[in-house]
């Protein structure tokens, strides 16, 4: 099958892209072309209209090249568009607090929103709330949204995938290559607030095999799924796994404290499972 690659940093798209060669699939640089089309997070620095213009505005133009019958797409998302994720109070249960507002103070753990108690940070799963914490998460949220709404109207088999913190040989975005990069240069890692915020980091690998899992699978398509872990690290106790000091900044941003990925239901879906542990 001809596939049209978008997006992704240079190391996971390469992934992405070893790993369709290995299964029969060969890359073209002309969605006008192609069978099926992958679409990877293309955010990068810039302003939010540049943003917008890059994750909305070419996935538009390439759906209005794509042939919705016989077209097979992947619309992979980071799990940032969650916001913060849920969490259990003893007395309260399953709950799900607010995202914090910028810049986040101390404490930095979210209380239970209806009682004030502790909470214990749980997985979150694809039938809770969307509650994107940053404008950017806003705008992958919305690319996401066209894709499957192309889909339902144009009855294309569209996959679209939450994915969390990759790590992995040749990661180049996201906290694990950060902390990677810190180790390799002797220096510290930046991290925020006391380093205790916590993530669902998956290996580049796997997310690839997922993504290949869902490509075509109709049983993965329609609404999006979870693919992680569903175990949380927290990215001081990360850092120092890929050999690296932290130097907690003691200001948070406003992003989720905790997050991570409950995978049930695309491990059902396509059998997938995670093969590497971080």
């Amino acid at each position: 099958m001809r596939v049209y690659l978008e997006g992704g940093t240079a190391g996971f798209a390469a992934c992405v892209r070893g790993a369709l060669t290995a299964a029969g699939h060969a890359e073209t640089p002309d969605p006008g072309c192609a069978d099926g089309a992958i679409l990877l997070d293309g955010a990068g620095d810039g302003t939010l209209e540049e943003m917008a213009a890059l994750l909305v505005g070419r996935a538009a133009k390439l759906l209005d090249r794509l042939d919705p019958a016989t077209a097979r797409v992947v619309v992979a998302t980071p799990a940032e568009v969650y916001g913060e994720g849920p969490g259990v109070c003893a007395d309260c249960g399953r709950v799900r607090p607010a995202n914090r507002v910028a810049p986040a103070r101390e404490p930095w753990d979210p209380r239970c929103p209806r009682c004030e108690g502790r909470l214990m940070p749980a997985p979150v799963r694809e039938d809770e709330k969307v509650q994107p914490a940053t404008p950017l998460a806003a705008l992958r949220l919305s690319r996401e949204d066209l894709v499957l709404s192309w889909a339902r109207l144009r009855g294309a088999c569209v996959a679209a995938i939450r994915i969390p913190e990759l790590f992995g040989g040749g990661a180049d975005g996201g906290w694990a290559a950060a902390f990677a990069g810190a180790a390799r240069q002797g220096r510290a890692a930046s991290v925020p607030e006391d380093g205790g915020a916590t993530r669902d980091f998956l290996h580049m690998d796997d997310a690839a095999a997922a993504i290949l899992a869902a490509f075509g699978n109709p049983r993965a398509a329609g609404e999006p799924l979870n693919v992680g872990t569903g175990k949380a690290t927290a990215l001081s106790a990360a850092a120092a796994a890929l050999g690296a000091r932290t130097s907690p900044t003691g200001r948070g941003g406003g992003e989720p404290r905790h997050l991570a990925l409950d995978a049930m239901r695309f491990r059902h879906a396509t059998g997938w499972r995670p093969k590497f542990a971080f």
